[in-house]
């Protein structure tokens, strides 16, 4: 009986976390952020109490428990858990709303984005969650900055593009001697070394690489290579390199400065300030 009475609570709220927990992946499936939001919200604070029925006193998120038959290290240690189940919740759902317009179409731009990121911190702090989430506002600012870079490196790809494909004209119109046969299929050789593109850069921004400073050294390099090479000179725009460097500076030095200027850049309209 005593046993029964102890622990029907706690396998009442049990339950009840796995009822709202099931909500959450549906409206989580659904894309239908705010009831995914709240029905996980519940689902914690069951699992929570569920946990707590051991302790006497609970004194707000930061609490302070006195323990009926455990020492003060077991509550702050499901505090820890619980917050990491959070963390990871927050990251994966945030994740879900950046990539989500890029498989399936449509979604949202990084205006509500960013909105919605804040939004979540502010409320986990009004909470008193003392949670770090850094790691994931750099893997979003990474993915950011991509979206910005996409759209402004086509300059320096194109002039790449130019001179790769007017030396493969010269040399598939050029008729050379015999006796040149070899140099010519040296020429050829190395101008297959040459890569025209700098990568899967969706995957490296994934990763929370600086796709920025990707490009920058990929083009100069290719940009020696053929002046090295083939004695050709590519010019690229000035403005095209500044902004480049800028946005890997920017990235380098702690992150991106998310303002209407960058939001501008990252849906592919000119921001004449910059």
């Amino acid at each position: 009986m005593k046993f029964m009475k102890e622990n029907i609570p706690r396998a009442l709220f049990f339950l009840v976390g796995l009822a709202f927990l099931a909500f959450t992946f549906h409206f989580f499936i659904t894309s239908n952020l705010k009831g995914a939001v709240a029905t996980f919200a519940m689902a914690f604070l069951s699992f929570f109490y569920s946990d707590l029925t051991r302790f006497k006193k609970i004194k707000g998120w930061g609490f302070e428990a006195e323990l009926w038959e455990q020492k003060q290290k077991e509550a702050e240690d499901l505090i820890q858990r619980l917050k990491s189940v959070v963390s990871v919740y927050t990251r994966e759902l945030m994740l879900n709303k950046v990539l989500r317009g890029r498989y399936g179409g449509g979604g949202d731009g990084w205006a509500d984005h960013w909105r919605v990121y804040n939004e979540l911190v502010e409320r986990h702090t009004e909470l008193g969650q003392e949670i770090d989430f850094s790691g994931l506002k750099r893997r979003l600012e990474s993915i950011f900055l991509f979206d910005i870079v996409v759209r402004r490196y086509g300059g320096v790809r194109g002039k790449i593009s130019d001179a790769i494909g007017e030396l493969r004209v010269q040399s598939s119109s050029e008729k050379m001697p015999a006796t040149q046969g070899d140099a010519r299929a040296r020429s050829a050789a190395n101008l297959a070394k040459i890569s025209e593109d700098p990568g899967n850069l969706f995957e490296m921004a994934l990763q929370g690489k600086n796709v920025a400073r990707h490009v920058l050294c990929w083009g100069k390099s290719v940009q020696s290579e053929l002046k090295e090479n083939f004695d050709v000179d590519v010019i690229f725009d000035e403005e095209d390199l500044k902004l480049l460097e800028k946005l890997a500076e920017d990235f380098e030095s702690g992150g991106l400065p998310i303002n209407e200027k960058t939001i501008a850049l990252s849906e592919g309209r000119e921001w004449q300030a910059w």
